[in-house]
């Protein structure tokens, strides 16, 4: 804990570094880092989400939902062997490195990021290669639109991965604007462009596999300026730092958070999946659109994450509790004040906006309602997920998930089969609720913090 009388001498509590005083951040700066960086953010997931609404209008008229419904089946697979291939780094990006430039231990920075970059590009290139493997194997069970997407969607995961990673160090950094603007403003509209362009100007025919490729091209283009942008912005010490490593730290860590991130990958993309395999991708492609009209109101949630999670990472390594359940608090009452009128808009506008996709998208209705719900909660408990595991309490947060994920999956089996999108909807909901009463709790008990508004 942090004397307060020492002057500008710091103690620290076992097993952390010392921090000189002078470094140490005030709380009306940290108030300020937090308001900015959440706010800057909230932009960018608003931008986001009406670009990323108005491009996938444009591919499902375009593709019309079977083609549309391949595409995202595509997608989500490979959402799946992204989480894979990035093994945890790029998530553990947020705790690292912010700690190493908090305390300024520049020469463990340069090492975290050349070790993650190398381990990444080498996991991502060979799970690429084999998972195109096996889709060429079974491809005689497959639509050849469907089998050459999945090809595409392989070949962009190395560079999917590597800008994952490079987002996440930026936000490490606590440069929240800087690291998600290309990545969720500047991807889909080349994405969306260039399928319109295609199609419209060049006239070659709607098609899973031409938005694919599209997306290849947007992604290879964003992670270029990003990672010009990071160049520029690393310290000038982290470029003269001699690299240093804490291998077994740092891979100990990153496979906690790859399975923390497994689990939540299971609890919200099971649901799709299952629905692909079990009624078709046409199902599917609903399903999406209305899974994305309820992410909505994750806006808010997914902004204070942004700051919240180096913020976290940063202020437990110092010791600050009490500043961190200031701005928890804080940060959990702007969520709220966001999520509720959101959810009110999803129900009440959703069928209006479902349509606007096509008069066969409007069968998701029910499930964006039912999917709304499960988001409000999953909002008002706060980001109570990055408590624990920027904490080091990654455990904890495995057990929850993965009983959360285990259940999540049965009753996606059972409840599919019997109500379709209705029943996916509820079998993520009803998880999505339990999961936040559970890692709640266990956040509470283990660091004493609460991160609701409550």
């Amino acid at each position: 804990m942090l004397d307060s009388n020492a002057g500008n001498n710091v103690r620290s509590s076992p097993g952390r570094t010392a921090v000189p005083a002078a470094h140490l951040v005030s709380s009306p700066a940290i108030a300020s880092l937090v308001k900015r960086g959440a706010l800057g953010a909230l932009a960018i997931k608003v931008a986001n989400a009406v670009i990323a609404a108005a491009v996938q209008l444009l591919l499902a008229r375009l593709l019309g939902a079977t083609s549309y419904g391949d595409y995202v089946y595509a997608i989500t697979l490979q959402t799946v062997l992204l989480l894979v291939a990035t093994l945890g780094f790029d998530t553990a990006s947020l705790r690292f490195v912010a700690q190493y430039s908090g305390q300024q231990r520049w020469g463990l920075l340069l090492g975290y990021i050349k070790r993650s970059l190398a381990i990444i590009l080498g996991m991502s290139v060979a799970l690429g290669i084999l998972a195109a493997v096996i889709a060429w194997t079974i491809r005689s069970r497959l639509s050849s639109e469907l089998t050459i997407t999945l090809m595409l969607a392989f070949l962009l995961l190395p560079p999917n991965a590597t800008l994952q990673l490079r987002s996440l160090t930026l936000q490490g950094l606590k440069h929240v604007v800087i690291a998600q603007a290309p990545r969720d403003i500047l991807r889909p509209i080349l994405l969306g462009l260039g399928v319109w362009l295609a199609v419209k100007a060049l006239g070659y025919p709607a098609s899973a596999p031409l938005a694919m490729l599209a997306n290849l091209a947007a992604v290879i283009c964003v992670l270029g300026l990003t990672t010009v942008l990071l160049n520029r912005i690393l310290p000038t010490q982290v470029r003269n730092a001699r690299p240093e490593y804490q291998a077994r730290a740092w891979h100990a860590t990153a496979f906690a958070l790859l399975l923390v991130a497994g689990m939540n990958l299971v609890l919200n993309r099971t649901d799709m999946l299952m629905i692909g395999a079990i009624t078709g991708t046409r199902e599917a492609g609903i399903y999406a659109v209305a899974t994305r009209g309820a992410e909505v109101i994750l806006l808010g949630l997914s902004s204070v994450n942004a700051i919240a999670a180096p913020l976290i990472a940063d202020l437990h390594a110092r010791g600050q509790r009490e500043e961190l359940q200031r701005v928890l608090r804080r940060a959990a009452r702007g969520i709220a004040a966001f999520a509720v009128p959101a959810t009110v808009a999803a129900v009440l506008c959703g069928r209006m906006v479902l349509g606007l996709f096509g008069a066969e998208f409007t069968e998701g209705y029910n499930a964006l309602t039912i999917l709304a719900c499960g988001q409000l909660v999953n909002s008002l408990a706060g980001p109570v997920g990055f408590l624990i595991t920027m904490t080091g309490h990654h455990k904890i947060a495995v057990k929850v998930l993965f009983i959360s994920a285990t259940l999540n999956i049965l009753l996606n089996a059972t409840f599919i089969p019997l109500w379709g999108l209705e029943g996916a909807a509820v079998a993520t909901a009803l998880t999505t609720v339990l999961w936040n009463l559970a890692m709640s709790y266990y956040a509470w008990k283990y660091t004493g913090v609460r991160a609701t508004a409550l």
